[in-house]
């Protein structure tokens, strides 16, 4: 099981480093392709509106194929989509490849959550998937960094050739490790309606809202770290590397913790998860410009507590959507990125009114206060449901 499961997780790495590489390239991007800086940022928007609308379709447009099969073919893709990055002549071809590339991500990990699901033993499956989704938080920690910097060394266009190059290894490790037929293939549940039907239930509507809450809470201050810590506690450009290193090792810190308690508490891993992440906004806006170091604790713990729950909650909606297995998990990255959106717009439009960035961690702590309450209430009298058996 677990070279499949790191095979997976080296795909999830990779993309997870593309995800947020493109931000620290823009002013190069733009330079060198004639651009403005502003209009080189829809490679941003661009790609989050692709993998939120072309990765759910393209789950469901591949049918029958087999998931390994289905997996080799979306990491295609995803290689093909970075070469035409990294050899773009112009910025729309760079802007085609970009979107080419989200497509790919949102479908890979539609499937690679149901992958790992369906080779993990029984108790193990939240272990499992958060494996897979780990590889984001390490992308972060690891992979974004370095591709800034081969970036910085040696151009734009070779932190894409990295990110491809990461992305075949993944391949072909998917290639050597995943069973032949791991589940039945993606697009394998029944009628189109009958899977919009089950998507549709109370379990897995209330953990897609669950999803966008946490993800709106944080970004809504996520979105503008970097200004909230310099210019409310003063921290030079010199120390925000090492808190938002800092930050993505503590929200690693949750997806371990998610993984080991899930399937043992996975009622429990979202209803303690909210209100702790509530808590600690409000500390984080209490204590920051007094003791900086304990606020960028206090949002750390934020992510450690969402990330927790992410994985529970995903889980969640795999048995709530057994009848609809290959949509469900496809609209979680749609979910995701629709929860970040969420956030950075509601952020960008407080800041925007006259808000204080000082007081923009209270907006997250009142929209984890509301996920607290919808976390309780969704779970009230519910029983944990034990994992399907996945077809051969």
């Amino acid at each position: 099981m677990y070279p499949a499961l790191v095979s997976l997780f080296l795909g999830a790495f990779a993309i997870g480093t593309t995800e947020f590489i493109a931000a620290g390239l823009l002013p190069a991007i733009a330079g060198d392709l004639g651009v403005s800086i502003p209009d080189a940022g829809f490679l941003i928007t661009g790609y989050a509106l692709s993998v939120a609308v072309g990765g759910p379709l393209l789950v469901v447009a591949l049918g029958r194929v087999p998931r390994k099969l289905a997996l080799l073919g979306v990491m295609t893709i995803f290689v093909a989509g970075h070469a035409l990055s990294a050899l773009a002549p112009s910025f729309g071809m760079l802007l085609l490849g970009r979107t080419v590339a989200a497509a790919a991500h949102g479908t890979f990990f539609g499937l690679a959550v149901l992958v790992a699901a369906s080779i993990a033993p029984p108790g193990k499956r939240g272990m499992a998937i958060a494996i897979v989704i780990g590889g984001i938080n390490i992308a972060n920690v690891i992979g974004v960094p370095a591709g800034t910097a081969i970036g910085g060394a040696y151009g734009w266009r070779a932190a894409f050739w990295m990110v491809a190059l990461m992305a075949a290894v993944a391949a072909a490790a998917m290639a050597a490790f995943l069973p032949r037929r791991p589940g039945r293939g993606a697009g394998g549940g029944g009628a189109f309606a009958e899977q919009v039907r089950a998507v549709g239930s109370w379990r897995v509507v209330t953990s897609y809202l669950l999803i966008i809450l946490a993800m709106a809470a944080f970004w809504s201050l996520g979105t503008f770290i970097a200004p909230y810590f310099s210019e409310v506690a003063g921290v030079g450009e010199g120390l925000l590397p090492l808190v938002l290193l800092g930050l993505g090792l503590l929200g690693t810190v949750g997806i371990i913790a998610g993984g080991r308690y899930a399937d043992r508490y996975p009622i429990g891993s979202i209803t303690f998860s909210y209100p702790v992440a509530a808590l600690a906004l409000a500390v984080t806006w209490a204590v920051t410009a007094s003791a900086w170091p304990v606020g960028a604790v206090a949002i750390g713990l934020v992510l450690a507590a969402t990330s927790l729950s992410a994985v529970a909650l995903q889980n969640r909606i795999l048995t709530g959507a057994a009848a609809a297995p290959e949509l469900a998990s496809g609209l979680i990255s749609a979910i995701y990125n629709v929860g970040i959106a969420v956030g950075a717009g509601l952020g960008s439009a407080l800041l925007g009114g006259g808000m204080s960035i000082a007081t923009m961690p209270l907006v997250g702590a009142a929209l984890l206060a509301a996920g607290s309450v919808l976390a309780v209430v969704a779970t009230r009298g519910e029983a944990p449901v034990s994992r399907p058996s996945p077809a051969a």
